[in-house]
């Protein structure tokens, strides 16, 4: 059973199942807060009784929500996201929670309050994995080899994520267009975990019993930019030859497997970007795909531009003109600035690089899918699937709660109970505040009638 919560703060545990709907969070049942240096404006990691969620604070949070809306429709696996804004209710509702719980340690909360002192919050679901820097030489051999079904599987949405940030411009995870060292911070390999996992379990470099759920691309700020200067027009066309460069070595090297039955040592492959990368998580993990992983790798650049061609721009439109609508107070103009940052003529221009190049896409699709399932294309997806809700907890079988939580109904249930005490606890404690400032109000009166009466006899 999970440990119930004590006076004070715990260590956070890095393994926490994710909360199963984040458009419903006890923010009254926090057990423990960590603070993260990561992202932009650091990240805050809260664990509850029902699992864990992240928040961050952010002044032109516009940019990552269209991040997060195109990666979803591209098929790739990110963190459900919600933003609020200072005037949602629930906003206030999350800065009251963590501000309850920072009030029994005043070092944590020192950390907290600066993040969350800004207009907009991110509500985040978490992730509990490891990201390339913790995928030891035992667990690339176990989760990535291009030998079994997942390892395969694994390799080709590590590839439709690298080209997803072609398409969009995510310029720091993998260096494939600009010249940087990347961040391998911002792609998770998922774990499916419960409330019996320990942290201690996710971080052994030699424990393979985890499944793996999914591998999650996180922090998708997109940088569509405009073109409207001379510089600005000089590295939007750098960038346009780059990834036209980028796609065509990728594509050359498939064609080379795709016509004819050459040995895969035996292919020349002259995409640079692409042994740089294959190079990283060799040296970082320890592990070599070459030749078989390598190719897998390829194979999902080549669906994630295909599914970027596959994406109907009117619907990419729809999604930019929404986000022109949200706020409803937008507090110092920090998302209509961020708005104005975007170009999404952009993305219409690296959707037709890629389709210039690639050409019979058709085809390609064709002879892709010998070796990558259906479900990777978005011209094979049921969007209604993609979209439909979460069950409810209260409708789950037992199954599938110990398949999420490790728990049963009855647990379930005792601390669906123990959520409900505590937010009754604190609804008695506003009445009893709203008493004691009401009888302070009616002694401040008495007071001022009190020295009026004074004031009169004299």
């Amino acid at each position: 059973m999970i440990s119930n919560t004590n006076e004070g703060t715990r260590e956070f545990n890095i393994a926490s199942p994710p909360i199963w709907d984040i458009d419903n969070i006890q923010w009254d049942a926090i057990k423990a807060i960590k603070v993260s240096d990561s992202g932009s404006n650091g990240v805050i990691f809260i664990e509850t009784l029902f699992g864990a969620v992240a928040v961050k604070g952010s002044t032109d949070p516009c940019v990552e929500y269209l991040g997060y809306q195109l990666f979803k429709a591209l098929n790739i696996a990110v963190p459900e996201m919600r933003v609020y804004e200072w005037v949602d209710p629930e906003y206030n509702k999350i800065v009251e929670a963590l501000e309850k719980f920072g009030y029994e340690d005043r070092g944590l909360w020192s950390r907290i309050s600066p993040r969350i002192k800004t207009p907009f919050l991110y509500v985040m679901e978490y992730i509990a994995g490891n990201d390339l820097y913790l995928m030891s030489y035992k667990k690339s051999s176990k989760y990535l080899d291009p030998n079994t079904p997942e390892g395969k599987n694994r390799l080709i949405k590590f590839g439709m994520i690298v080209a997803t940030d072609t398409l969009t411009n995510v310029y720091d995870r993998y260096p494939m267009i600009w010249d940087n060292d990347g961040n391998f911070e911002n792609l998770i390999f998922a774990f499916k975990t419960n409330f019996h996992t320990t942290a201690e379990e996710i971080k052994d470099p030699n424990n393979v019993t985890l499944e793996m759920k999914d591998l999650y691309a996180i922090d998708n700020r997109i940088v569509l930019f405009n073109n409207d200067s001379k510089i600005a027009k000089q590295n939007y066309d750098r960038y346009m030859a780059r990834l036209s460069k980028c796609i065509q070595d990728i594509i050359e090297y498939l064609k080379q497997i795709r016509n004819s039955s050459t040995d895969l040592k035996k292919v020349e492959k002259n995409c640079e970007r692409l042994k740089q990368i294959v190079s990283i998580i060799n040296e970082t993990t320890g592990y070599c795909l070459i030749p078989q992983g390598e190719f897998y790798i390829a194979t999902g650049m080549c669906i994630g531009w295909i599914n970027g061609i596959d994406l109907p721009f009117d619907k990419v439109q729809k999604i930019y003109d929404d986000l022109a609508i949200f706020p409803k107070d937008d507090y110092m103009n920090g998302w209509a600035e961020g708005f104005k940052t975007i170009n999404i003529n952009m993305f219409a221009d690296t959707q037709k690089v890629a389709k210039d190049i690639i050409g019979d896409v058709d085809g390609w699709v064709e002879w892709l899918t010998q070796y990558a399932s259906k479900e990777h294309f978005i011209r094979f997806n049921d969007e209604k699937k993609n979209m439909s809700r979460k069950k409810l907890i209260s409708d789950m079988s037992d199954e599938e709660l110990f398949e999420h939580f490790g728990t049963n109904h009855e647990e379930i249930k005792y601390y669906l109970e123990l959520s409900q005490i505590m937010a009754n606890r604190v609804n008695e404690e506003k009445k009893i505040e709203e008493q004691e400032l009401e009888e302070i109000e009616e002694l401040n009166e008495a007071g001022r009638k009190m020295h009026l009466a004074n004031k009169n006899v004299r």
